[in-house]
């Protein structure tokens, strides 16, 4: 690996000369394309004219590809001398001949493949390079154009073309999120300078699902859906395993909706929870040394190093148990490596191309906003820090209410936490929904209900990450929230409008419900006449009335429910009823406890078990809008 990683400096550290040789080539062949275009023009030769400037144009990219590929050539045919890669069968380490192990042989490869992976990297960047030279000299050909209508249009559309492109390389951002917080505008600068990966990744996920889906289709057709739904579930979860952690999440939330899943497909979606494949603790570890430093994390974790297995691994990061140095044992999360540029990829391809087509389809709501929500909460994921302040706030706010005691955040152990790397307290548990005290988990489901409740309509800081994975048992039958880098803030003016929809609806104080939906952002100002003369109203009573009777969305017709969704959006003017993107966060968080609840119990009603801290909040708060909401109930 050391000798490979030798030979590719050597290799980069041809790449300056590459792109000046790639842009000599370019001018020259652009030159004689020039030339050439001239020549036509004496000879009054418009399709001459333009078959030669279409044959320069092709010498100038074959010259400037052949030049740039010369970094990867010198590198392929290195001699096998010392410090150069040589063939595995023979290491020579200090002198010597060694036969290697197999994972030297692995270490040997691996240097080779990131050897050729900067490689092309390096092309690519001197390819960039490249093309600013030729934008340049293409303005040159415009004269030319000028003299002849006919080769006009096929020049300026080159000169444009190549001057888009090279400007766009040029002044893309030099990472996708600059701040480090999700920036829609400064990613489609950056994946708009590099067409290939957007291209490469969308028909990687493409081509991965294409298999999967046509299965499906071929399963239907053949009436065996249910015969194999146990080898599509595994193949679905080998699926969203391989496209990585945007839709490992996915997976993850769908897992617990046993009300819209065949139990087969929860189970094999299950184990996106907590049992992703795992990265190697030699990567976690030189994480824990860039994020801490090596002396300190020797200081905090001693000299033994992490265990050669994680206790959990999940989408953005994976879980060891350890001790510190004075004997308190912890639990230390490490981020996965490069997970920054993968998720601003796949939230690029969802925003800018996967929410127009969803539109096309006619999928109601605003798609590019809920997917813009996602990912501020999917990047802010990815700061540890700001998950240990979450945790701190949560357990702050609990102090003097009634669910103190009852329900808690696992301490931060603070000088071992970083943006990378968060250690807190290790807590003994078992996850909520797999107790062995089975009488718990409805007790718990309850504290758990309450305390999402006291999140969203109390502090306004919603955990909007509850999957099964995350709700533990103790074992003195308390409730510990882990995972805490998702949340969502809820303004109090919001809060209060929630309070009051609720109240409405219970109270079949169905008049109230346009303007509840509009103050909730479901229907612009100014719609109320439009929700009433739509049938709006009378579609959520329904929804909601069915809901309350408990079983969750197996007591309605979903394909029908999300059909008249849509026909609502396509009636009403401009789409004027759509879901607002803040709402998503609470969708999830509640849907996935309502899956929780479900799986204990098969009438579960999450209205039912709302109502009670719901009425209690309208009684004793002292909001003049409160008071308007409680007459209706009283």
């Amino acid at each position: 690996a050391a000798a490979a990683a030798a030979a590719t400096a050597k290799m980069l550290s041809s790449v300056p000369a590459a792109t000046d040789a790639a842009s000599r080539a370019a001018m020259d062949a652009l030159s004689q394309a020039s030339q050439t275009g001239q020549a036509g023009l004496g000879a009054n030769s418009p399709a001459a004219l333009t078959s030669d400037l279409a044959m320069g144009l092709a010498n100038a990219v074959t010259g400037a590809a052949a030049t740039l590929a010369s970094p990867i050539v010198d590198f392929l045919t290195l001699p096998p001398v010392q410090n150069n890669p040589v063939p595995p069968a023979d290491l020579v380490v200090g002198g010597s001949s060694v036969q290697p192990d197999g994972a030297e042989i692995v270490a040997f490869v691996q240097g080779v493949a990131d050897g050729m992976t900067w490689a092309a990297f390096g092309s690519i960047d001197a390819l960039g390079n490249a093309v600013a030279s030729v934008a340049a000299l293409v303005q040159t050909l415009s004269s030319i154009a000028a003299a002849d209508p006919t080769a006009s249009a096929a020049v300026v559309a080159a000169v444009v073309t190549a001057i888009a492109v090279a400007t766009a390389a040029s002044a893309a951002p030099a990472a996708p999120y600059p701040d480090g917080q999700y920036d829609a505008a400064a990613a489609a600068a950056y994946f708009r300078a590099r067409p290939l990966a957007v291209a490469a990744r969308a028909a990687e996920i493409t081509w991965r699902s294409a298999g999967f889906v046509a299965a499906l289709v071929i399963d239907a057709a053949s009436g065996s859906l249910n015969s194999k739904a146990e080898q599509r579930a595994k193949q679905l979860t080998a699926l969203l395993t391989a496209l990585g952690p945007t839709f490992i999440k996915a997976g993850q939330s769908a897992s617990i909706r046993s009300d819209l899943l065949p139990p087969t497909y929860i189970t094999g979606l299950t184990a996106l929870q907590d049992q992703v494949p795992p990265f190697s603790a030699k990567e976690a570890e030189a994480i824990l040394d860039e994020e801490l430093g090596e002396m300190a994390r020797k200081r905090l974790f001693g000299s033994a190093g992490l265990p050669a297995r994680p206790v959990a691994a999940a989408s953005l990061g994976q879980v060891y148990k350890t001790k510190l140095l004075s004997g308190t044992p912890v639990a230390v999360k490490v981020q996965r490596p490069g997970m920054l540029d993968i998720i601003a990829l796949d939230m690029h391809l969802i925003r800018d191309y996967g929410a127009p087509i969803g539109k096309l389809f006619g999928v109601p709501g605003d798609l590019a906003g809920t997917a813009e929500e996602w990912a501020k909460g999917f990047v802010a994921e990815l700061d540890y820090a700001r998950e240990a302040a979450n945790a701190a706030q949560f357990s702050e706010d609990l102090k003097g209410t009634p669910l103190e005691g009852k329900v808690f955040a696992p301490p931060v152990v603070a000088d071992a936490s970083t943006k990378r790397v968060l250690t807190t307290e290790w807590v003994d548990g078992e996850r909520l929904d797999k107790s062995s005290v089975a009488a718990d988990v409805p007790r718990l489901c309850s504290v758990a209900m309450i305390t999402y409740l006291q999140m969203m309509l109390g502090s306004g800081t919603l955990h909007c990450d509850p999957h099964p994975g995350n709700l533990l048992r103790t074992s003195d039958g308390k409730l510990c929230i882990l995972d805490w880098g998702l949340v969502t803030s809820i303004a109090p003016d919001l809060q209060l409008t929630l309070i009051e929809h609720v109240a409405h609806l219970t109270a079949e104080d169905y008049d109230k419900v346009p303007g509840d939906l509009v103050r909730l952002g479901f229907v612009p100002p100014g719609g109320e006449s439009i929700v009433r003369d739509n049938g709006v109203a009378d579609f959520l009573s329904y929804t909601y009335s069915t809901w309350t009777s408990g079983g969750g969305a197996a007591k309605l017709d979903v394909p029908a429910l999300f059909a008249r969704v849509r026909e609502l959006a396509a009636e009403s003017p401009g789409g004027i009823f759509q879901v607002p993107p803040y709402f998503a966060y609470i969708a999830k968080s509640f849907s996935v406890l309502e899956g929780i609840g479900l799986q204990a119990d098969p009438n579960y009603s999450i209205v039912r078990e709302t109502l009670p801290y719901v009425s209690q909040r309208i009684i004793l708060d002292p909001s003049p809008r409160t008071a308007g909401a409680r007459r209706p109930l009283v």
